[in-house]
């Protein structure tokens, strides 16, 4: 049977391995991310080299931040969080150095059809997925297939606005999701509001720790009575669920898949997450509207790309 490499190019990890075309995973692995167009290029080769050493490797997927023209494999424009890769012809640069047909899209669509074919949205017609990390990403997929849109760019949804000139995001516009939702929004607005001396234990916290900080310790703070985290917390889930509740309404999808670092189940942020959107869609779909915690965790990216890789070869 033949196997097939995925690839997770996230802004913190690479996350990586084989599966064979039903998505059965044979092996699987993460490194740190290098930031740099060549540096990453040369370590996407190496993980592959290393693959191939095991098992015979009959096509690479590759799902990656940033914005991707699925027909070229191309990152088109901006990649914030990962540095030198806006308008990389990864497909293209990659399989030179592998000598294998490659296969790019964005990480969140890989995401998406992993976990809407093998995971929490197995069975469900049609799944709106979110991943919540360093930046916010989100797919569409109906029928099992991938909602491409007229150009191939759909699915910045991290990018929607969700307040006019608001917080600076990551890609140089203001107001987005991504800059009120995601983790790296989360830990930023704790620390501001404990600078703006809200009782935290993060007011007197550096730039460079704050770097290193995560959502799952800023939800540990919060649980624990920080009041910056706390605030912060709930700012974030009440801004996610304004954008969630306008995707449903606009798609009316079967079932709301969220993923990525900042979800665990039975986690008192998705709960809440889960029941803002309830609140704020239309009347005519809060009965049946479900918000869901993603079953493949680190997973998902690197599945999905090898089902890509599969499909495509």
């Amino acid at each position: 049977m033949n196997l097939y490499a995925g690839l997770d190019v996230g802004g913190t990890a690479v996350k990586f391995g084989l599966a064979d075309p039903t998505g059965h995973i044979i092996s699987s692995d993460q490194v740190p991310t290098v930031q740099g167009r060549e540096p990453l290029l040369e370590l996407l080769a190496d993980i592959v080299s290393n693959l191939s050493k095991s098992h015979p490797v009959a096509g690479v997927g590759v799902g990656t931040a940033g914005a991707v023209d699925f027909a070229t494999g191309t990152v088109v424009g901006h990649s914030p969080n990962l540095a030198g890769w806006a308008d990389t012809p990864v497909a293209a640069l990659l399989r030179d150095k592998v000598k294998l047909r490659v296969t790019v899209d964005n990480d969140a669509n890989c995401m998406a059809l992993a976990e809407s074919r093998l995971g929490a949205g197995a069975g469900c017609s049609s799944v709106f997925f979110l991943t919540l990390g360093t930046g916010v990403g989100s797919a569409f997929v109906q029928e099992g297939r991938l909602w491409r849109g007229a150009h191939g760019m759909s699915g910045e949804f991290g990018h929607s606005s969700v307040v006019k000139d608001g917080r600076l995001c990551a890609c140089g516009q203001r107001g987005h999701l991504e800059a009120y939702a995601s983790a790296t929004a989360l830990v930023s607005r704790t620390v501001e509001l404990a600078r703006q001396g809200l009782p935290s234990l993060y007011a007197q916290v550096s730039v460079e720790a704050a770097r290193v900080l995560g959502a799952r310790e800023i939800f540990a703070a919060a649980a624990g009575g920080d009041a910056a985290a706390a605030q912060a917390t709930s700012e974030a889930a009440s801004y996610l669920a304004c954008g969630i509740a306008s995707a449903v309404n606009l798609l009316d999808p079967e079932l709301v898949v969220l993923g990525g670092g900042m979800i665990t189940p039975d986690l008192p942020f998705l709960i809440t997450v889960s029941h803002e959107v309830k609140r704020r869609v239309h009347e005519g779909v809060a009965d049946f509207v479900r918000v869901v915690p993603a079953k493949l965790g680190n997973q998902a990216g690197w599945v999905g790309a090898a089902l890509l890789a599969a499909e495509s070869a």
